[in-house]
């Protein structure tokens, strides 16, 4: 009777826990949707939770890395989670953010690396499955190491000043400037990561050269313009600059 009894409470717990599982994960899963809506207030009072029994654990990393508006150290807690001996559902998402912020970078070789490893060690995910759409085979990896890289930052700045002081103050609108590529194929690859967004691409010259400015959205206020920017931060762990509509 004892050992039956033990048996039992052992099921009954076995229970619990995965029902404690499935609900955290059904949680992260709600929070993470949320901060890609840019509503953040949820995923924070998650992580003081979480934070609090497990501060290393791959959660506690992955809603700091999403809430961080900083793309370089948020890519630093995706590489803690993808490398991490720890079991974890989440290597598969952070390899796929490791992705997205080297692609939105234009270090096309190194999110190409990402990809690859995506592919190899979760074949079942659902973001290979948005690989394939985007047909990143491996094939064409030597091509995109031959692309340039992106424009450093500080040129693009420069642009984007440039560009509001020429603007009149009655312009249409602003837009969101998030790169600038010295090559007109360069600028179309990269503007086509932001699929729910109108985007244009404007040719413009810096320090003698011919550059191409990838610009997302119209947008009527600086204001709505700035959320917009924060949503695509959240979203593609892109940095960008509100500008001027041109």
């Amino acid at each position: 009777m004892l050992k039956i009894d033990f048996a039992f409470s052992l099921i009954i717990s076995f229970i619990l826990i995965a029902n404690l599982s499935f609900s955290q994960s059904f949680e992260m899963k709600k929070v993470i949707q949320d901060i890609e809506r840019g509503e953040t207030e949820k995923a924070k009072i998650l992580l003081f939770s979480l934070e609090k029994d497990n501060p290393n654990s791959a959660e506690v990393k992955y809603l700091k890395a999403l809430l961080n508006e900083d793309g370089v150290e948020a890519a630093k807690l995706y590489k803690d989670i993808a490398f991490s001996s720890e079991e974890t559902d989440l290597k598969d998402d952070a390899l796929f953010k490791l992705y997205q912020f080297y692609y939105s970078r234009g270090e096309f070789s190194e999110s190409d690396k990402y990809a690859r490893m995506l592919r190899e060690t979760f074949p079942e995910s659902e973001y290979v499955s948005y690989l394939q759409r985007k047909n990143l085979s491996q094939s064409r990896l030597q091509v995109q190491q031959n692309f340039e890289q992106k424009v450093l930052s500080d040129t693009s700045q420069l642009i984007a000043q440039s560009s509001q002081q020429t603007q009149s103050k009655t312009s249409s609108g602003y837009s969101i400037q998030v790169g600038a590529f010295s090559t007109y194929s360069n600028a179309i690859r990269f503007a086509s990561q932001f699929q729910n967004y109108s985007t244009k691409i404007s040719e413009k010259e810096s320090g003698g050269k011919k550059l191409f400015v990838v610009l997302v959205g119209n947008y009527k206020s600086e204001s709505e313009a700035r959320n917009a920017l924060q949503l695509l931060k959240n979203q593609y762990k892109v940095d960008g600059m509100v500008v001027a509509a041109q």
